[in-house]
């Protein structure tokens, strides 16, 4: 590095001292020696000639020239050397400098390019549909089945209309049990292999109605293209709550033009967007990874209102119009049901099952505090349930699970009172009272098995499947039957004893054959 810095300073010098004898010898020649004038501060540094100061000295034009050629040559020459700021001269600009600066011009701005489309393609639409590729898109999006034969929308000519309804968001404040929900998604029509803009000189879904809507609002995206929003009425079917399932419908409908003129055909662009949010019941909208098919499904018919027949619809007295529905299927999770359902009542019934293993005399009113404490516990638990349904003519299916627990622990109570009742004054000690209460015990014990197993595994799953009309009298004569059980099973105990050998005398070897 020292050896090529000395270098270059020694041709610097060099350089100079040419310079100066080439100049030295021009201004000799001529007679004249040559000024050098800085005019202004952005030429400073830079040697130039003043005509009017040779003139003064009587030197001809063509010297002046002279001198000009010669310094132009002196700066060819040591711009070629890599010497032109000796004279205050930069260095002209390479054309391939110039070249590669558009070039990098240029890059950046295809850079700037593909960073604008990439935020584009990342971002979303308003509509709220996530901008996809192709492959994307057939790997990502869920399709709805079909119920009809899907046509391509090529081969959709007039009067069919190709319809696609896309959900983009669904809501709802009360968890469905009103029968009203929100949905926004895009609308879809089409005509022709082509969107319909216009249909008979106006905007096509101006003919349009939802006829579930309670209202809603529409937003135009390019031709045959629509983003609709707003609240629709449905059925709710809670008779399996809380692991009810229910179908959200929205249906359109022709309202002007008859179907002689308009019939909706489906098309494969109904579905359901990956980004649905629908707290409480997302886990039914999310199918496996692999899955293409969402738990929708689409169908077209349609609409006679009075007067019309499907025989003669281009009659004036008839009033038949096409119709399109789209159906989503959700399901209320299983794990919620069971946590907030099914767990509370069998939790307050454990100590109604514990006071079985009581002493049947002894603890009686202990007995009676457990069982009329779960009762009660039971009553706010199924009206803080049951007061966030609507009115129904149906029991819900947790009507019916609590409803065994309501009879269980009547059950339990009616003993304890009945134990009390009819042996309370017939207590006493010695191995007569130990033998009474033996019996009991044991009577206690078989009442706790078949009442439960009889109401929860016989009654309980028949009563879910079977007409209430017919399973509640079934219920009433299981009651009498249990009822009646329990009488004959006290009267053999108090055959077997008297009041004086409950007071500590030998038992008396009587007792009821089977």
């Amino acid at each position: 590095g020292m050896l090529r810095d000395c270098g270059r300073m020694s041709l610097r010098m060099l350089a100079i001292v040419l310079a100066a004898v080439f100049a030295c010898s021009s201004a000799k020649s001529s007679g004249v020696k040559p000024p050098v004038e800085y005019h202004s501060a952005s030429e400073k540094g830079k040697p130039s000639i003043d005509l009017a100061d040779s003139r003064r000295h009587g030197v001809r034009a063509r010297d002046v020239q002279h001198q000009h050629e010669s310094l132009s040559s002196l700066k060819v020459g040591l711009n070629h050397m890599g010497l032109g700021q000796i004279l205050g001269e930069d260095k002209k600009e390479d054309p391939v400098s110039e070249e590669e600066k558009d070039k990098k011009k240029e890059a950046k701005e295809d850079k700037k390019e593909v960073e604008e489309e990439k935020k584009k393609e990342e971002g979303k639409v308003d509509a709220g549909v996530e901008v996809m590729t192709e492959e994307e898109q057939s790997t990502t999006i869920l399709r709805c089945r079909q119920e009809d034969e899907v046509m391509d929308p090529k081969d959709v000519n007039a009067p069919n209309v190709s319809v696609g309804i896309y959900v983009t968001n669904l809501g709802s404040t009360d968890g469905l049990v009103s029968g009203v929900y929100f949905a926004e998604f895009l609308f879809y029509l089409q005509q022709d292999g082509e969107p319909l803009s216009e249909f008979e000189g106006r905007d096509p879904i101006e003919q349009l109605g939802f006829s579930n809507a309670k209202s809603f609002t529409y937003k135009s995206y390019g031709a045959g293209t629509y983003l609709v929003s707003g609240d629709f009425f449905f059925s709710p079917d809670l008779r399996w709550y809380p692991f009810d399932q229910q179908d959200l419908r929205i249906v359109a409908e022709q309202m002007e033009s008859p179907i002689t003129e308009w019939d909706f055909v489906p098309s494969n662009s109904n579905g359901l967007s990956p980004s649905v949010r629908f707290p409480g019941w997302l886990s039914s909208l999310k199918t496996v990874k692999t899955a293409s098919k969402a738990p929708c499904f689409t169908s077209a018919g349609v609409k006679v209102y009075p007067g019309g027949s499907r025989a003669d619809p281009e009659s004036m007295n008839n009033v038949t119009y096409s119709k399109f529905s789209y159906t989503l299927t959700l399901e209320r999770p299983v794990m919620q049901g069971l946590l907030t359902h099914v767990m509370p009542p069998i939790v307050v019934f454990l100590p109604t099952l514990y006071s079985y293993a009581l002493d049947p005399v002894k603890d009686a009113i202990t007995k009676m505090s457990l069982s009329g404490g779960g009762l009660i516990s039971l009553i706010f638990i199924w009206r803080g349930i049951s007061g966030s349904l609507p009115a129904l003519d149906y029991l819900t299916g947790f009507d019916k699970y609590i409803f065994c627990f309501f009879v269980s622990i009547s059950v339990a109570l009616s003993f304890s009172i009945g134990t009390y009742a009819n042996f309370a004054h017939r207590s006493g000690s010695g191995a007569s009272a130990s033998d009474l209460r033996e019996m009991l015990s044991e009577v206690s014990t078989r009442v706790c098995f078949w009442s439960v197993v009889l109401i929860f595994f016989v009654f309980l799953p028949l009563w879910m499947f079977i007409d209430p009309v017919i399973m509640m009298p079934c219920g009433l004569l299981l009651l009498v039957v249990g009822c009646l059980w329990c009488y004959n099973e006290f009267e053999e105990i108090k055959l077997s004893y008297d009041p004086q050998e409950l007071s500590g005398l030998e038992p008396k070897d009587v007792r009821l054959e089977d």
